[in-house]
């Protein structure tokens, strides 16, 4: 089998670790017993991923090969889907736990480039290696088949626990998020709810003009960090309070990045954790289905809802990391909330601490390409310290790890996951009956 190899990556996650990890997964690569064609470099953006795919196209490659060095859009790995009617293979890296910077966010970026891709697909979570190769070459001479996740056509005329709500959307998708696009039509015909749209930029000229004084206790190290920064994501916060009072919303979705850090001057992260101790919960990179999700779970439970990336695996001790920057609320923190910079662009506002320990539920309001579904899981979050810097904690899931990426690709699962404490999985799935959506466990 001749096999085109390319690795794909972004600028902003730390590059050097990322090339490293590269540089290693191709020498292990030398023990793969195929014929190997390999793009040389690290893509860092669509134009060099769309160089590289054409390059191995030019090849006549049977199977390609893409190593997801860093987390990226979909725009980076869906050139490759192109190259080969074969098999595709996405081979993602592990990284310690470090309690420190979340360094590749490889995985993450595995689980929103499978959603975007269609065909023979298959995933691959594991340092590089021997053993790893071993389990590459029986990934790549395993039967093919093209992925088909569950869904369902809107049946509508259910009984939506959300109906008559509003959800507030400011600005739009980035690119590459397949998962955070919404059709409002979809979304009242489903659920009985209504998407309210306002433009990033009106955020920005409300937030200018609005105080920037500490809301609350002030997180601990706040201190330590840029005045203006901090000021302008209280002042960020409290224009998004003034749209969810002026406009109805029970919940929203902000597009956070890049403008928050590049037009604005702060992260969003802390700003919405604020609204989700209010009864507000909010979701990052204008994820709608992401906000819907955790007004879910919020109804159900009875607390603050936490949209996160599934960040790592661990196969010797069964646990996953739930993570996101610094957006989770306050109230559940382990301890004492801090305060710190996002890693990737070195802007406040966000909080850092460890979740909580309990029993947990995870669900996702998804759309695939066969339909609507509602993912659903349960596991329990246990007493750890911070996995990475942000908001993390590390959860036992409710089925083996082992069994979660090619779940994730399979069914085509979306990035970001909802997470409230509590048991839940039968409530929602009767939910998810009400309205006619199909279930899949996590």
């Amino acid at each position: 089998m001749r096999v085109g190899i390319a690795a794909i990556g972004r600028p902003t996650f730390d590059v050097p670790y990322a090339e490293e990890m590269v540089a290693n997964a191709l020498e292990a690569l030398g023990g793969l017993d195929h014929d190997l064609v390999i793009h040389p470099g690290l893509a860092l953006s669509p134009e060099d991923a769309a160089a590289a795919a054409n390059g191995l196209t030019a090849q006549d490659v049977d199977a390609a090969i893409v190593l997801l060095a860093t987390f990226t859009d979909s725009t980076l790995v869906e050139p490759f889907r192109a190259i080969t009617s074969g098999p595709l293979v996405l081979w993602s890296f592990p990284e310690d736990r470090t309690g420190g910077r979340l360094r590749l966010n490889s995985l993450c970026g595995l689980n929103l480039a499978a959603y975007a891709l269609e065909g023979d697909v298959r995933g691959m979570y594991a340092a590089p290696g021997p053993d790893a190769v071993a389990h590459l070459g029986a990934v790549l001479s395993a039967p093919g088949s093209a992925q088909a996740p569950t869904g369902a056509p809107i049946r509508g005329g259910g009984t939506s626990p959300l109906a008559g709500r509003t959800v507030g959307v400011i600005g739009d998708a980035p690119t590459g998020f397949g998962p955070c696009r919404y059709d409002d039509r979809e979304v009242a015909d489903l659920l009985g709810m209504t998407v309210d749209r306002v433009e990033l930029d009106d955020l920005f000229d409300d937030a200018r003009g609005r105080d920037g004084a500490p809301i609350g206790a002030p997180p601990a190290g706040v201190e330590d960090l840029d005045d203006g920064g901090v000021g302008r994501s209280y002042a960020l916060h409290r224009s998004l309070r003034a749209l969810v009072d002026d406009r109805g919303w029970s919940g929203l979705a902000t597009r956070c990045w890049p403008e928050c850090f590049t037009d604005y001057g702060s992260a969003a992260c802390a700003a919405q954790g604020l609204l989700a101790d209010d009864g507000i919960p909010a979701s990052c990179e204008a994820d709608v289905y992401g906000s819907i999700t955790a007004l879910l779970l919020q109804e159900v439970l009875d607390g603050p809802a936490f949209v996160a990336d599934l960040v790592h695996l661990d196969a010797e001790d069964d646990t996953a990391v739930m993570w996101h920057c610094g957006v989770a609320a306050p109230s559940l923190a382990a301890g004492a909330v801090g305060a710190t910079v996002h890693s990737n662009r070195l802007q406040p506002l966000l909080h850092e601490f460890a979740l909580k320990p309990g029993p947990v539920t995870l669900a996702r309001l998804s759309r695939s390409p066969s339909g609507h579904r509602l993912v659903i899981g349960e596991g329990e979050m246990l007493e750890q310290p911070l996995p990475f810097g942000g908001t993390a904690g590390v959860m036992q899931m409710g089925r083996p790890v082992e069994e979660i990426v090619d779940l994730m690709v399979s069914e085509r699962l979306d990035h970001h996951y909802g997470l409230a404490y509590g048991t839940a999985a039968d409530e929602l799935e009767a939910i998810a009956e009400g309205v006619g959506l199909p279930v899949v466990r996590i």
